[in-house]
């Protein structure tokens, strides 16, 4: 056998042996969501494992998490084991091939090793030897793998038992009709997602003061005192005062996969401090390019966009009309908008019947919005009345959101499709944002201002406009995350999940459309 192309390794050979998507999606860097449990789980394990006999033998191809020498009195040729550390024996068949690769790759290297495959949580040695049977399974699976990685596009998902514990779950099924198995609809029942399996969520910054690391944390110090968030509980910084920060702080940050959102004082949104990203997909960035460069292949997606935008608008005017709110005029325009959908030629073109329907949308919140709250035309920077205020910090929170959850994705958050892309900011999150911002911006502000939460003394007017003030701020900011926490039943993966989970599966049905394994369909708000 020669010598094998760095694109098969040792994981890459465990993970055909299970399942062939699988495979294929990390053998073009799709990686799955960090965050998963059970992937920090067996980080976990693999860390604190074996901690006397901690070393790593790095080749291409190949990274061995054990490596130790035999006893003294042990044959020169075999005195050095490898050594594998898995949670369980359950996928003992690909853990073996795993290991019979990386012994096959140290042979044609000239060392002669044994294998181990060790289970720490079952206190359990398995020997692993490469005999003549075990030689011939792995070279079988590279051959697989390199076929397998050759294929335009990966295999359809398939329901195996390994579906039940897998990170890649929600990426797979997230736009599939068949219904989940049984096993994981009762895992579902046991475990109900509030915007992910960790603890991870963003934190608000109203106070000045100083950010500063200390040790594994971040440090908040004001003049009220010091306050440590736990990196680990960290997903996002959203910073409203006026705070100091040095280099040293960033390259933690950055570090850790934090990003941090910038509020100037009136509230608006300046910029984001956007990490290198950790899940770069090389093979699906080209995905994105060439659909962006595409005429007609951009044009489907941006004519998406706009669809989802007008159905959602259009969800959210029936709701008020059964009410007894005359909105069927604007529900008329909406319907005219959507007709011509089809008609339109360029994203721009899009852009202009979108906008015709909001501006008779907008026309109708005097009506649904009950308490005395001016609402002029649509005006943006500045805000030139306390509605208006209200949709720009809102829509800005929702840019922030939906650009968080694109860094933990593999797309570039820089490539847009129904607004132009120019790589000096990102676009990727406008585009998404359009189809939740009647979902998630406009009837928040419904609610808060019709229950009475907020009212015109949250808002200062000056030369730069009309804007939210201090407490105005941090009411409308509580009131959003509880809105990105809030749960409802997901119909094709049928258990619970959050709005803010809801947007990261938005992005994996944007990943499987540029893989060219399904349309994408926007998220339609239910009736």
């Amino acid at each position: 056998m020669g010598p094998e192309p760095v694109s098969v390794t040792g994981t890459l050979i465990w993970y055909v042996a299970i399942c062939r998507r699988q495979a294929w999606l990390m053998g073009h860097n799709i990686e799955p969501y960090r965050d998963h449990e059970l992937l920090a789980l067996g980080r976990l394990l693999a860390e604190s494992a074996y901690p006397r006999e901690r070393k790593e033998l790095a080749l291409p191809g190949m990274k061995v998490d054990v490596l130790r020498r035999r006893p003294a009195d042990a044959d020169e040729d075999e005195a050095l084991v490898i050594g594998e550390v898995k949670r369980s024996p359950r996928a003992q068949h690909a853990q073996r091939l795993q290991l019979g690769y990386y012994l096959l790759r140290l042979r044609e290297a000239g060392l002669h090793v044994r294998g181990e495959l060790r289970y720490p949580e079952q206190r359990r040695v398995e020997p692993v030897e490469l005999t003549p049977e075990l030689e011939a399974a792995v070279r079988q699976a590279i051959q697989e793998v390199q076929e397998l990685l050759a294929l335009p596009q990966p295999p359809p998902p398939v329901r195996i038992p390994a579906c039940t514990h897998c990170a890649y779950y929600d990426f797979c099924w997230v736009a599939e009709d068949p219904p989940p198995s049984r096993a994981v609809q009762r895992r579902a029942r046991k475990q109900a997602d509030h915007g992910g399996p960790t603890v991870t969520k963003p934190v608000y910054v109203f106070s000045s003061g100083r950010l500063a690391r200390h040790q594994n944390t971040i440090v908040l110090e004001t003049e009220e005192g010091k306050r440590f968030l736990p990196v680990e509980q960290v997903s996002e910084l959203y910073i409203f005062g006026e705070v100091d920060l040095n280099k040293r702080f960033l390259e933690f940050v950055a570090r850790e996969g934090i990003l941090l959102h910038f509020f100037n004082r009136y509230g608006y949104y300046t910029g984001t401090f956007y990490p290198r990203e950790y899940l770069a997909s090389g093979a699906l960035i080209l995905r994105q390019v060439g659909h962006y460069l595409d005429a007609e292949r951009r044009l489907v997606l941006a004519r998406a966009f706009v669809q989802g935008s007008l159905r959602n608008i259009r969800t959210v005017l029936l709701y008020y009309r059964r009410r007894g709110i005359d909105v069927q005029g604007a529900v008329e325009i909406v319907d005219q908008s959507l007709a011509g959908l089809d008609r339109a030629g360029s994203p721009a073109a899009l852009m202009a019947l979108e906008g015709q329907a909001r501006e008779a949308y907008y026309a109708t919140w005097p009506s649904i919005i009950e308490a005395e709250f001016p609402f002029g035309p649509r005006t943006r920077r500045p805000p030139r009345d306390e509605t208006n205020a209200l949709i720009s910090f809102g829509n800005s929170l929702l840019y922030t959101a939906v650009l968080a959850q694109i860094y933990q994705t593999h797309l570039d958050p820089r490539i847009g499709y129904l607004h132009e892309t120019n790589f000096r900011r990102h676009t990727l999150n406008l585009d998404v944002a359009e189809v939740f911002k009647p979902v998630l911006v406009d009837r928040l502000i419904f609610r808060l201002v019709n229950r009475g939460q907020l009212q015109r003394r949250h808002f200062v007017t000056g030369a730069e406009g009309v804007f939210l003030d201090d407490e105005g701020r941090k009411l409308v900011v509580e009131a959003w995350e509880q809105t990105l926490q809030e749960t409802y039943r997901h119909p094709a993966l049928n258990r619970s999940v959050s709005y803010r989970t809801t947007l990261r599966l938005e992005l994996y049905k944007l990943e499987k459309h540029l893989l060219g394994e399904q349309p994408y369909a926007p998220y339609a708000l239910r009736s």
